[in-house]
């Protein structure tokens, strides 16, 4: 079985989506941000233990540095594999 990295939560926190972090980062931080702007970021809340496979990438290094998150391998598997049975067509009226 191959393995997966995923992030989980090594304390309550929150962060930006994707969208709203591109928001944050165009006008150059959030200080920047217009009242209307910071109205409408969305941000992600985790608890202790949660998966927040969407942090954004300018945020992931820093919340490993800060211990807020934890990189986990974790087991992945493969495709299922579905049996089916085979069966041989009858040849009736319509079949010759």
């Amino acid at each position: 079985m191959a393995t997966k990295k995923r992030l989980r939560a090594l304390r309550g926190f929150n962060y930006p989506d994707a969208k709203s972090m591109a928001l944050v980062q165009r006008v150059g931080g959030k200080t920047k941000l217009t009242r209307e702007q910071r109205a409408q970021l969305q941000v992600v809340e985790v608890e202790l233990g949660e998966w927040c496979d969407d942090l954004p990438d300018v945020v992931h290094a820093a919340a490993l540095r800060r211990r807020l998150v934890e990189e986990v391998d974790v087991q992945i598997e493969g495709p299922k594999t579905r049996t089916t049975k085979k069966t041989a067509i009858k040849p009736g009226k319509d079949h010759k």
